[in-house]
C-alpha cells in the first residue's frame, strides 16, 4: 500500500504495485507513507477512512499468466509442472482451473463494495502514477522526470504475447470467472480482451 492522507493504492499481485512503491520511494513525496516490498501485508485491504481509493490494475489474461510464470519462476516446482509453451497448450489449462484474481480483488475491494476512485494501469505505469499524484501533489519538472526514468525491477523472461497463450473463448471464460476484475478491468480500460 502506498498513500498519503488524501489517498491510498492498494496492490494487487501482478499489478505492478513493486514498481508503483520503488517510483513513490525515488519521488520521496511530503507525507507518503509505504508498505515496504518485501512486506506481505503490502497485499492487505486498507480501511478507506474518508481517503481515495486508487487501485493498480492490468489486463486480466496478462494477470494470470504473470501469476503462472511466477509461480514457476518462484515456488516449488512441483506447485506449477513445466508445461508446453503456446498454442493454448496445458499452461492455459492449469491458469483456469487454478487462477484466483476474482478472489483478490475481491478481497482487496471488501467484497466489492469499496470501488476504486482511480486507476494506475500495469501498461501505461508510469503515465497513469504522474496522472494520480498530480492529483495530490504539485510535481516538479524534476519528479515528472524520476517518474519515466526510475529503473524498476525486472520482468520474469516469457512471451507475454497473449494470443500465444490463449485462445479467445479461453480469454472469455477468464473474465466469465472473474466479473468483478472485468467490471473494473472495463471501468479502468473502457472495453475487455476480446
Amino acid at each position: 500500500m502506498i498513500g498519503n492522507r488524501h489517498f491510498y493504492c492498494c496492490h494487487i499481485s501482478k499489478t505492478g504495485g513493486d514498481a508503483i512503491k520503488q517510483i513513490c520511494m525515488a519521488l520521496d513525496l511530503e507525507g507518503m507513507q509505504m508498505t515496504p516490498p518485501e512486506d506481505p501485508t503490502k497485499h492487505h485491504p486498507v480501511d478507506p477512512d474518508g481517503r481515495d481509493f486508487i487501485m493498480s490494475i492490468r489486463r486480466l489474461p496478462a494477470v494470470a499468466l504473470s501469476y503462472y510464470h511466477h509461480l514457476e519462476a518462484y515456488w516449488d516446482p512441483s506447485y506449477v509442472q513445466k508445461h508446453e509453451r503456446g498454442l493454448y497448450g496445458p499452461a492455459a489449462k492449469w491458469i483456469l482451473e487454478n487462477q484466483d484474481s476474482e478472489r483478490a480483488i475481491r478481497y482487496q475491494t471488501f467484497g466489492g463494495t469499496v470501488l476504486p476512485h482511480g486507476y494506475i494501469r500495469s501498461e501505461f505505469l508510469r503515465e497513469d502514477l504522474a496522472a494520480v499524484l498530480g492529483r495530490y501533489y504539485e510535481l516538479t519538472d524534476e519528479q515528472r522526470s524520476i517518474i519515466e526514468s526510475t529503473r524498476t525491477k525486472k520482468t520474469l523472461d516469457y512471451d507475454h504475447d497473449l494470443a500465444v497463450h490463449f485462445t479467445r473463448e479461453q480469454i472469455a471464460e477468464l473474465y466469465e470467472q472473474c466479473p468483478l476484475w472485468a467490471e473494473l478491468e472495463l471501468r479502468a480500460y473502457g472495453d475487455l480482451l476480446a
